[in-house]
């Protein structure tokens, strides 16, 4: 049986609600955290493929001011690794783009007068092939419009729609590993989550993992953080919290994987926030996340 694998734990499913307030290339660095059953060059192709998707959906939500989150969906199913993202971007015009969405990448000639009119009509700042690209590291892929509540539209002018729903699938090509977990092991009152956060008020990280007892975070290639250190962390504003969280670590351990640094810190108990404060925080997490500006929430099973 193949799994997705995230932070170490092995899944059937894996969803991971994004805040457009980031961007797609901390979308990318969350799809580093993941592996997928695939040999590495067609890991590193899907990963492109779904920033790409999903860095599309992003830049339409900020064109049409709607700051909802986008819904990416990772399933295990037969030979397959499905990923379905779903945005409420208000759907486009597929008639202004030079290619049928749904075609066979393959019959798709990227030198044709329609594509070279786009490109012009653009003024080359759009070339109308990253669509193209991830359609082609993709073994299928196929796009609808959706209503309000998800059912699928068709497109009948502006206003007809309320945004889009992508599936796009990879056939699994790496062997199955020996061994490989068949559970999940899951702790109480802990959240797996990706935010920006500032150590020490200068040093761009991640925070990744919270707990009533304290917090992982991740570093991109280097970090001036060292064991047994004390920091603070600042995470952006969370409704009831004023301007933000602010609160202080005790580093307990810290090792390099790949690109990321990972770090695990516990909290240092003080005038930072109350217990009640962070079960708050918590309970904003597990039950009501978009209160939370800028948290990316992932769940698997």
């Amino acid at each position: 049986m193949y799994y997705i694998v995230y932070k170490g734990n092995c899944y059937s499913t894996l969803n991971v609600l994004f805040s457009p307030k980031l961007s797609g290339s901390d979308f990318f660095k969350i799809l580093e955290l993941i592996e997928f059953p695939l040999k590495e060059s067609e890991n590193v192709l899907m990963k492109y493929a779904l920033t790409e998707l999903v860095s599309n959906s992003v830049r339409a939500l900020h064109e049409r001011k709607r700051l909802r989150e986008v819904a990416v969906d990772f399933q295990v199913t037969g030979n397959f690794i499905k990923c379905v993202i779903t945005d409420y971007a208000g759907g486009f015009d597929p008639a202004v783009l030079p290619i049928d969405i749904n075609a066979d990448s393959r019959a798709i000639d990227i030198l044709s007068d329609e594509f070279q009119m786009y490109r012009e009509k653009h003024s080359y700042n759009r070339f109308g092939i990253g669509l193209v690209s991830a359609k082609l590291a993709l073994d299928a892929f196929h796009l609808v419009f959706i209503d309000g509540e998800g059912k699928e539209v068709s497109w009948h002018g502006e206003g007809s729609v309320d945004g889009t729903r992508i599936t796009a699938a990879k056939r699994i090509s790496r062997p199955e590993k020996d061994g490989e977990p068949l559970a999940v092991v899951r702790r109480a009152r802990r959240h797996s989550i990706f935010t920006k956060v500032r150590i020490n008020g200068e040093e761009e990280a991640y925070l990744v993992d919270i707990s009533m007892k304290g917090v992982r975070l991740l570093c991109i290639d280097r970090t001036r953080v060292r064991k047994d250190q004390t920091i603070t962390v600042n995470v952006g504003k969370i409704d009831g919290m004023g301007d933000g969280l602010c609160f202080t670590l005790r580093v307990r351990w810290l090792h390099r994987e790949g690109l990321f640094w990972q770090i695990g810190g516990e909290f240092v108990r003080g005038d930072d926030f109350s217990t009640e404060q962070l079960e708050a925080i918590l309970d904003k997490i597990a039950f009501d996340p978009t209160q939370i500006p800028g948290l990316v929430v992932i769940r698997g099973s």
